[in-house]
């Protein structure tokens, strides 16, 4: 057993100078190993050098530091079949990853890194982060990462829950409520979920909660605090508001967080008159206090009044409606809104006294992903059209020669007997191009956009709702600046938060300069904002690398879930998207007969030798 004298940290790694009764040496550990100064490690092996901790309290055993923790498990990309592994930050490559990847967090800041540098180098150990990736061929794709922390002192939800009696069976753990001294003594005994990011290209394939499972076990095996393992991981974040990724994962939800909007005002007037700002939380205040300076010279107002407005907006419940949506965003820099907090046990003790937890009602899902309750009733169908033909020479030399009578041509474009859709129905429209997939789209809209005037259309039941079309943005316009004038800021941000455009950065870009999967996300973002029942989406991925046309398609599937949403997707290639948009059913389209609708398996039987 050797003790460390002290740690530092270096890029990628975590340096402990080692003192034992004959030489001092260094080991070289991961970045975030939760090795401090004073700990005692216990180092075997030369070869396959094995570095752990001797845990504490009835826990026993042993906390494994080296070799780093590496998991992996098979999901599927598109229509790939892929291995992802889990593993710690050991490597200049995977410190890089880790750095790039940051910067697509929501709430990303130039500044995080360096202050989670500093907090290191002074009290170390208290974070860890799991990187996830993939490889593509010979390339190593970091997909995101999870990052891991100390619990915070003071969460509503969590008193609240905690306030029944707990006893472990097998550790000194116990309380009769959830006191100062109960919070005192245990708190360490909860890990937090402090961040969780996935990179652009791959969100909608359910990696957040893969992150969240893998940093349980993570948490079980190695995180601790004084050797202490922990017995409860817990999240709270504002992007839980629109995007619930933990209680499939089994977590249980506790309610709010109260937020600061019950005494923010009343700070700001402390300060106003004269308070001094030291440091910690007043100087905190003070980048509040410069927000409302801001918020008064943009309305226009004194100080005085603009706190005063400010009082008024925190204790409405809905203080985003009475103000403009650029002063909303301004409060927001000192509103901390309500947050969803979950918890969950991580042995069997803790999971039971969790399960005996009842939650309130969840406020998580807001109304721009309201669901719908939609039905399609079509009857025969029959579409043709007709045309005069021109009278010029050419036309007149092609009749003869190939002895055509008349000047106008008709033709049958599509007959269907009958179709029938409910909500949350995905149709794959295949066949080649001119068999009348996007007549039937067009169709579908008849009653939102005009057909051409030489398609005629009989049916005898036609019962289609409100339909939409992928919007054609300006490609110079501002993302931003297009959703907030169609659809208000507030609702707009939501929107794109949704299908997983939430950092700042692509919402301030012109359309042009956003990925082709970016720009596919914003226009699934304004199929959401329209509100309509019926999505039509021709030549689906037809511009989209393998591995976005697949995220996407999955996105789409996710979405029709989630809003009940009827969506008919067309593409004559989709073996690249096929597995990921799973389809409820498929129309597949050949000239001169009627549609045939084939269920999912049936397809892939006929149309591919293997679907991976």
């Amino acid at each position: 057993m050797t003790q460390v004298k002290s740690v530092r940290v270096a890029d990628h790694k975590k340096i402990a100078l080692l003192s034992s009764a004959l030489k001092k040496s260094e080991i070289t550990l991961p970045r975030f190993a939760p090795v401090l100064a004073n700990d005692e490690l216990i180092v075997t092996g030369n070869t396959n050098q094995k570095i752990s901790l001797a845990a504490a309290d009835s826990t026993k055993g042993l906390i494994p530091i080296v070799p780093t923790f590496e998991m992996s498990e098979q999901i599927s990309i598109g229509n790939k079949n892929v291995t992802i592994t889990f593993t710690e930050i050991d490597s200049p490559e995977k410190y890089s990853a880790y750095q790039m990847l940051e910067r697509f967090h929501y709430r990303s800041s130039p500044h995080l890194l360096e202050q989670d540098e500093a907090g290191e180098t002074l009290g170390g150990g208290r974070k860890a982060v799991l990187l996830v990736s993939t490889n593509f061929g010979k390339r190593t794709e970091y997909l995101g990462y999870i990052e891991l922390g100390m619990p915070l002192m003071m969460v509503g939800p969590r008193h609240r829950a905690f306030a029944r009696p707990f006893k472990h069976t097998t550790r000194d753990v116990q309380w009769s409520e959830w006191n100062q001294h109960s919070l005192k003594q245990y708190l360490n005994l909860i890990v937090r979920i402090s961040r969780v990011v996935t990179h652009p290209t791959f969100r909608g394939i359910g990696l957040a909660k893969r992150l969240v499972l893998a940093a349980e076990q993570f948490a079980r095996e190695r995180w601790h605090v004084q050797r202490r393992r922990p017995l409860f991981i817990e999240i709270s974040a504002e992007m839980l508001n629109h995007f619930d990724f933990v209680s499939g994962a089994g977590y249980t939800y506790c309610g709010n967080s109260d937020g600061n909007q019950a005494r923010v005002a009343k700070d700001m007037r402390s300060m106003h008159k004269g308070q001094k700002i030291t440091s910690g939380i007043m100087s905190l205040q003070n980048k509040y206090y410069a927000v409302v300076s801001e918020f008064a010279s943009l309305q226009g107002i004194s100080i005085d009044d603009a706190i005063s407005a400010i009082e008024e907006i925190a204790s409405s419940k809905s203080p985003a409606k009475l103000v403009d949506d650029r002063s909303w965003l301004l409060l927001r820099k000192i509103f901390r809104e309500p947050r969803p907090y979950y918890v969950k046990g991580l042995d069997e003790d803790s999971e039971k006294y969790v399960r005996g937890i009842i939650p309130p009602r969840s406020s998580s899902l807001d109304d721009s992903t309201q669901y719908f309750d939609s039905r399609i009733e079509i009857g025969e169908l029959h579409v043709s059209a007709s045309i005069d033909l021109p009278t010029s020479s050419n036309v007149k030399a092609i009749k003869d020669a190939f002895g055509l009578v008349g000047n106008t041509v008709k033709q049958r474009l599509l007959q269907v007997s009958s179709f029938s859709a409910t909500s949350g129905n995905i149709f794959l429209l295949t066949g080649a191009s001119g068999t009348g997939k996007s007549i039937f789209l067009d169709v579908l809209g008849l009653n939102d956009h005009r057909l051409h005037q030489n398609i005629r259309v009989m049916h005898e039941r036609f019962l289609v709702p409100s339909t939409s079309k992928l919007a054609v943005i300006p490609q110079e316009q501002v993302v931003i600046d297009y959703f907030a004038e169609e659809y208000g800021l507030s609702a707009s941000i939501k929107a794109l938060a949704t299908v997983g455009l939430s950092e700042a950065i692509p919402m301030v870009k012109p359309f042009w300069m956003l990925s082709k999967g970016q720009k596919y996300r914003a226009l699934l973002a304004d199929l959401i904002l329209q509100k309509k029942r019926v999505w039509l989406l021709d030549e689906f991925g037809a511009d989209l690398d393998p591995v976005t046309a697949g995220v996407i398609a999955a996105k789409l599937r996710s979405l029709a879930d989630r809003m009940g949403v009827i969506i008919f997707v067309a593409a004559a290639n989709n073996g690249h998207f096929f597995k990921a948009l799973r389809a409820t059913r498929v129309i597949n389209f050949d000239l001169g007969s009627e549609p045939r609708i084939l269920k999912t398996q049936e397809y892939a039987d006929e149309f591919f030798e293997k679907v991976e």
